[in-house]
């Protein structure tokens, strides 16, 4: 008490003019409780900070999607798409890594761009609001959290304190969220094969050499196609035989069927046939099949009748095919173009041999398309292309062939009478033209002079194997292979003691002419003769080159021309939004 005494006298005895008093409004203290100070006015400014978040988001979420779009095309830094890059291009391995560490860095400016669309957007809502609303004036605190944290964003809020800038706001929210999810959803990762330079290349054939060469070729093609049509069986693989959805033949192409990987469109010849097998009335037949050897057709007839008692023997055949034989069906283009060839067969195992009238008749049509088609590869989802009406080079200057048809001499031969034992193998003349059509080159392997048929009948003798079979040895030994021995059901091949003397090799034949009485298994057998001889066809004058390349292995976004413009549309429109919201912020005043 005595202490408080002492303070109040000592601040009494203190002159009045050193008395402290209240300083002016400039001197006054912001901190003083006791004296009254008048309100302090700052001067706020505007400022470009709204121009620069703006500018830094738009360059993220720009960046991001250009590299993804262009990405999704072709390489980066390079204007060919990922399947049209030439081999002369330098470094290749260098070009699609690179363009992987572009699509990676895509992906990670993406995600900030979709981490940056919210915020941004709100920050830009915020200041447009508290500088356009006249509710800024009473902004409490409540009410700035509420802006800070996107409360604005309620459709509630929004319809309650809202104004334009507001709404504008609102709707870039949608937007910018939409348009980040159309980026995400419709972009994936797709894994390719890619181009890692030329690796190898073959050689198949052109219908171009193949035509230029009229010589004749000997007959060596039917004896070729002879042999391989006794030696090949349905279990055998083929590697020139591709599987082609929607083809009703067995196709015949100028390269093996492989999982090579083409980076360019090439193209190679194919070639596909198939066969109609009917039964025909006794008319047609007589009214199609004629002897026209002079003409140029072919026409053969085989006839026996055995006299021996114990083994009765009797066939008659009858085969002709009417048109010109000597003149190639296939003309020098590379355009497609189809044949049609036709067989007129007479068969009689069991009647009254060499009449007519006795027998079944039948009628082969072998339909013939030949073209080129687009080899499988990357750019077409290695998928093997049609056979295209036209060959697609604008380059190529297509040599027609002349009409000047192969002469070729032949004999005046009369149809000899028909006796017990007869045998006429057709115009020996045709067997030589060069480019024959493929069932012409199957009747004359199986019919003609040289084949089994006339073999047979000509020399029995040469196919008896004689007795008296060692037992220590084997006389189910095989002595003759049939021609499509594998396809027509008629056994592997005939033994050694199934012909013991000549009776037994007219039975022999006799059986193979009754195989083509079966309209269930002759036109798969005559498909698969028919692939044998073009196969044969195809497999000279190698001289188109194909490329092929194992590739390399990396991945690209997949998005769809319309998942572009949607995303791109969306994106354009979230932005030009933002840029109106931070040029309002930045000019407009406080």
């Amino acid at each position: 008490m005595a202490q408080d005494d002492y303070k109040m006298r000592t601040l009494t005895e203190i002159p009045r003019n050193e008395r402290p008093f209240p300083k002016s409004p400039d001197e006054q203290s912001k901190r003083s409780s006791i004296t009254a100070r008048e309100t302090v006015i700052t001067v706020l400014h505007t400022s470009l900070w709204p121009i620069v978040v703006f500018g830094f988001y738009a360059a993220v979420a720009l960046a991001s999607w250009i590299i993804i779009c262009v990405s999704s095309k072709r390489p980066i830094r390079f204007t060919n798409s990922y399947y049209h890059v030439p081999n002369t291009a330098p470094r290749l391995e260098h070009i699609w890594s690179v363009n992987e560490k572009y699509i990676r860095t895509a992906r990670i400016i993406q995600t900030i761009a979709v981490l940056l669309a919210i915020p941004v957007t709100s920050a830009m809502a915020c200041v447009v609001y508290v500088q356009s609303n006249d509710l800024r004036k009473s902004l409490s605190l409540r009410k700035t959290l509420a802006l800070a944290d996107q409360g604005w964003a309620s459709p509630a809020k929004v319809t309650r304190v809202g104004c334009l800038p507001l709404f504008i706001a609102f709707g870039l929210t949608i937007i910018g969220s939409i348009s980040q999810i159309l980026q995400s959803s419709l972009t994936e990762q797709e894994h390719i094969k890619v181009q890692g330079g030329r690796q190898g290349s073959t050689a198949v054939s052109d219908v171009l050499r193949l035509m230029e060469d009229k010589s004749n070729d000997g007959g060596i093609l039917v004896h070729q196609l002879r042999a391989l049509m006794e030696s090949t069986t349905e279990d055998d693989y083929e590697g020139s035989l591709w599987n082609v959805t929607g083809v009703q033949s067995q196709p015949h192409y100028g390269r093996r069927s492989s999982s090579d990987v083409q980076y360019q469109p090439q193209y190679v010849p194919r070639i596909s046939s198939f066969v109609e097998y009917v039964e025909i009335a006794d008319e047609e037949f007589r009214r199609e099949c004629r002897n026209e050897t002079e003409r140029g057709g072919f026409y053969a007839q085989y006839t026996h009748s055995s006299t021996d008692s114990d083994l009765r023997v009797e066939f008659n055949l009858t085969v002709c095919m009417t048109n010109d034989l000597r003149i190639s069906p296939w003309k020098a283009t590379r355009d497609r173009q189809d044949i049609t060839e036709t067989l007129y067969l007479n068969i009689n195992t069991c009647g009254t041999t060499g009449s007519s009238e006795s027998g079944v008749r039948y009628k082969s049509v072998a339909s013939s398309s030949l073209g080129y088609f687009e080899l499988p590869s990357a750019f077409n989802g290695n998928k093997a292309g049609p056979l295209l009406d036209k060959y697609p080079s604008t380059t190529e200057k297509h040599r027609k062939r002349t009409d000047d048809s192969q002469t070729l001499s032949s004999d005046s031969q009369t149809l000899c009478s028909r006796e017990d034992n007869n045998t006429y193998s057709g115009n020996e003349s045709i067997m030589a033209t060069k480019n024959k059509g493929p069932l012409a080159a199957v009747v004359l392997a199986l019919f003609a002079e040289g084949s089994f048929i006339s073999k047979a009948m000509n020399h029995p003798s040469s196919f008896v194997t004689a007795p008296p079979f060692s037992e220590l040895g084997n006389p189910g030994n095989c002595a003759i292979l049939l021609p499509l021995t594998g396809f027509l059901g008629t056994g592997e091949c005939i033994r050694a003691d199934a012909v013991k003397q000549e009776s037994r090799v007219y039975e022999h034949v006799r059986d193979f002419i009754r195989s083509f009485t079966s309209v269930c298994s002759v036109p798969g057998s005559l498909n698969s003769a028919l692939f044998m001889s073009n196969k044969l066809w195809m497999s000279g004058s190698k001289t188109l080159a194909v490329e092929y390349d194992a590739g390399l292995d990396t991945f690209k976004p997949k998005i769809s021309q319309a998942g572009i413009v949607a995303g791109s549309v969306f994106l354009a429109l979230h932005l030009f939004g933002l840029l109106l919201l931070a040029l309002y912020a930045a000019v407009m005043k406080p």
